[in-house]
């Protein structure tokens, strides 16, 4: 606690928490659905949501005529303590509330603000900091430079498209912190923790499931590349650790589903409201989009919602991937002392090229491949840490020049990220319009009251003074060192 409190980064994470905290997150019905599950269990004890289905249009609907939400119940399962915890306060002192509840046999209104509020500091945002600044004291004991764990920090915290919905309940910052940790854990060989996290990965987010072969191919290649002639009982071992780690997840998973839809493997789209119908039912439908490709292209480059508008870092390391991959670096390993980590290095590549791939080519099968009202392609956006904690193992072997395009395009992604906190994550784009287009329209839509713009300039003003702080330290430390 000592070594992160005296590092010159922890400015990044107090800023994390203090931004998110601070600018509530919008709600919708997204985080509706996951709320009237929530309230279920703690009003009735069960996963129906009958009663509560007024409050969002993304439910399932069972053919025995009972509602559920649509969504991956690992955030409903996990956070729902709390969420009861705070009912019984809300019991206690909006009295008003609840005798319209039991007035009308039903709540005409989801749970407010101070719900989400609470309960993404302290099931999204502050683990969230807490597992990145493991991570770069890691990273920092293991001597890797500094520039790219400080590229990663600010790649995790403000530069991916999971980062927007830190102070949202939409799912998608619980996933991002289940899987950085699931890395972290990955790195220091505790494969117990690892399949926990990867466990509650997938119970909170459907499409994670694609990422459990590169997974299981990573710790292979990791094995293989550590004793190459040795027999693969270790490997087995790991599995088996795995296994052990994320078995309460799976039981989790066994008894949500089995409970609300009859089956361990049917998941709540088989049986989603017709009207928001986005993907596919069955298997045998997936990777079979008639305009697959237009819908590639518009996840990579279009102008509404493409990686290269909001995440042109993660597009343009795709490209630099390869080269790293097939690069000889047994020369370079010499000189580098982090070199008990290289063994990581390119099967952690693999893992993020191959996840990515295959999360991006189900997205294209899916008919609202937009994700609604979004900043960005959230549906893959699970992935995009993972390439951050990447380019910080890789940085000594990157070219100069592609490290300052890395720089640019990140600070294009902060940029972008103050912009839609200034404005909304709600992005419904129209008439063809370019995200940028949209936001910045949104921006300055009222001028006579431009709180909007006023809360753009606050924020781009503590992005200013954090990296002002940060390299001001470096000085501070650098004296002192010449002064010892």
């Amino acid at each position: 606690m000592k070594l992160l409190w005296q590092n010159r980064l922890l400015v990044w994470l107090i800023l994390f928490i203090l931004v998110n905290l601070i600018i509530r997150g919008t709600g919708d019905a997204n985080q509706n659905s996951r709320y009237m599950t929530m309230r279920a269990i703690c009003n009735d004890y069960s996963f129906q949501t009958n009663k509560y289905i007024h409050w969002t249009d993304d439910w399932a609907k069972t053919p025995d005529g009972n509602y559920y939400s649509i969504k991956a119940p690992g955030p409903m399962l996990l956070t729902f303590p709390l969420f009861c915890f705070m009912d019984f306060f809300s019991k206690t002192f909006d009295k008003k509330h609840w005798q319209n509840w039991q007035k009308f046999g039903m709540e005409r209104t989801p749970p407010g603000p101070a719900h989400t509020i609470i309960l993404t500091l302290f099931t999204q945002i502050i683990p969230f900091a807490i597992i990145v600044g493991m991570l770069i004291l890691y990273l920092q004991r293991e001597n890797y430079p500094f520039n790219g764990i400080y590229f990663m920090t600010l790649a995790l915290l403000f530069g991916n498209t999971s980062a927007l919905f830190m102070n949202t309940f939409f799912g998608h910052g619980i996933v991002a912190f289940f899987m950085v940790a699931m890395i972290y854990f990955l790195l220091k060989e505790n494969f117990k923790l690892v399949g926990l996290f990867f466990a509650l990965s997938l119970l909170s987010d459907y499409m994670i499931a694609l990422a459990f072969p590169p997974l299981i191919l990573t710790i292979f290649l990791i094995n293989k590349t550590s004793t190459p002639t040795s027999p693969p009982k270790k490997w087995m071992l790991n599995l088996f650790d795995i296994s052990i780690g994320g078995f309460i997840p799976a039981l989790l998973w066994c008894w949500y589903h089995y409970s609300s839809f009859g089956g361990i493997f049917t998941i709540a789209n088989t049986f989603s409201n017709p009207d928001v119908m986005f993907g596919k039912n069955n298997l045998s439908e997936f990777f079979s989009s008639s305009n697959g490709s237009e819908i590639l292209y518009q996840l990579l480059i279009g102008k509404s919602r493409g990686m290269l508008y909001t995440v042109p870092w993660i597009l343009f390391f795709l490209a630099l991937s390869i080269p790293l991959l097939l690069k000889n670096n047994k020369n370079l390993i010499c000189n580098h002392r982090s070199h008990r980590l290289h063994r990581f290095h390119k099967p952690l590549i693999l893992f993020s090229l191959i996840s990515f791939f295959l999360f991006i080519l189900l997205n294209s099968t899916f008919v609202g491949w937009h994700s609604g009202s979004s900043p960005g392609p959230r549906y893959i956006s699970a992935i995009f840490p993972v390439f951050a904690i990447v380019i910080a193992l890789e940085w000594n072997f990157i070219p100069k020049m592609a490290k300052l395009l890395l720089w640019i395009m990140l600070g294009f992604s902060i940029l972008f990220r103050n912009l839609v906190c200034a404005t909304t994550i709600l992005s419904k784009i129209e008439g063809g319009m370019g995200i940028w287009e949209w936001h910045v329209n949104y921006l300055i839509k009222d001028p006579l009251f431009p709180k909007h713009l006023l809360r753009f300039i606050i924020l781009m003003a503590l992005f200013a003074l954090a990296l002002l702080f940060t390299h001001l330290r470096k000085k501070i430390y650098f004296c002192s060192a010449n002064q010892l």
